[in-house]
């Protein structure tokens, strides 16, 4: 028999019993309170405390303390007293307190041997069951940790194939790259500062590379024409956002739901005087109004056959005067006037994209 006990003897007088405890090759460590016990519970765990008590035990708030402290909350806890049979008070305190069993004295010390058998069993159950929870614990780490890496990588080669399908709709275009990583990042500084969540921001940067899928069903001959559009190829052109809906049908991922959102809708003006439908304000989906803002911002920086590329401070004049074609009328105000406060970090994130080429 091996184990290790909590003596605690408040009157120092059972020497008897502390003697018999040593005889049983067990390790003891012996005080005369339970103030001096929770000090040495710090020290070393136990798989057993004896309570000796001669009389009735005065310092219950110290013993309930004992019982609740987390090293020794699990501990079985034997009182023994020679008061047990006479005061019943003291077996009813106790259980109240937290004592789980009892012995009367004198002892029967075949009883006790049985007593500390069994309670030297359910420690070393209880240890065991502790070592392969740490392990468990380990393990559960491990896997989390794959788990959290493995979907790293699935994160990056979703980015990866959507970046690659929406230069697919632009291939033609050596600029395109740039595009799609410019309106990507635009989205989402608009999102955040917007005040939308964490995954609505992250959302609508994989969403938003895709909003000219449609495009790879437009016609070379209109797509790439330098001239200006007859009324005919503007219509058709102008189908590539139900082509794009069309393309992403029935997504089952919320991040394509919101790719086919702003596909179909990234033309459509907050006034009602956009495409395909003339929604208005905002009976379109906010990721096709944010939307909306990056590519006519993207639009007026970038260099194409029929205009010259603007400087930021025009292209954010534009953005908040209008011109010609441009009104502010046709974006959310609320969008618009966070492009106002914030129009900086579209410059900083024009510049970093296209020096990345």
């Amino acid at each position: 028999m091996y184990g290790t006990v909590l003596y605690i003897d408040y009157n120092k007088n059972n020497i008897e019993i502390y003697n018999y405890l040593s005889s049983k090759n067990l390790d003891i460590s012996s005080v005369s309170n339970c103030t001096e016990a929770l000090r040495v519970i710090e020290e070393v765990i136990h798989d057993l405390i004896i309570i000796s008590q001669d009389d009735n035990i005065d310092d219950l708030d110290k013993l309930q303390t004992l019982k609740r402290h987390h090293t020794t909350a699990c501990i079985p806890i034997i009182l023994i007293s020679k008061n047990m049979r006479t005061n019943k008070n003291i077996k009813l305190n106790a259980l109240r307190a937290g004592i789980n069993d009892f012995m009367k004295i004198p002892i029967k010390y075949d009883e006790l041997d049985l007593k500390l058998q069994n309670y030297f069993t359910i420690a070393d159950v209880r240890r065991t069951v502790l070592a392969d929870n740490a392990e468990m614990k380990r393990e559960l780490s491990i896997k989390k940790s794959q788990i959290k890496s493995t979907m790293i990588d699935i994160k990056n080669a979703y980015s990866e194939v959507i970046i690659k399908l929406s230069a697919a709709a632009e291939y033609k275009d050596p600029e395109s790259g740039n595009h799609i990583a410019r309106v990507a990042h635009y989205s989402k500084c608009l999102a955040e500062h917007a005040g939308m969540d964490n995954k609505f921001q992250d959302q609508i940067f994989f969403a938003a590379p895709m909003h000219d899928i449609g495009k790879i069903g437009i016609p070379d001959r209109i797509l790439l024409k330098q001239g200006p559009l007859s009324k005919d190829e503007w219509n058709i052109m102008k189908s590539h956002t139900e082509i794009g809906y069309a393309i992403l049908k029935e997504p089952k991922d919320s991040t394509l739901a919101m790719s086919q959102d702003i596909a179909l809708h990234h033309h459509e003006r907050f006034d009602g005087s956009g495409y395909p439908y003339g929604l208005k304000d905002k009976n379109i989906p906010l990721s096709a109004r944010i939307m909306a803002i990056a590519d006519v911002y993207d639009a007026l920086r970038s260099c194409r056959p029929y205009k010259k590329s603007l400087s930021h401070k025009d292209s954010h004049h534009i953005m908040m005067n209008g011109d010609d074609r441009l009104k502010p009328k046709h974006f959310d105000p609320e969008l618009l006037n966070i492009l106002d406060k914030k129009h900086k970090l579209f410059e900083e994130i024009c510049e970093e994209c296209s020096n990345e080429a």
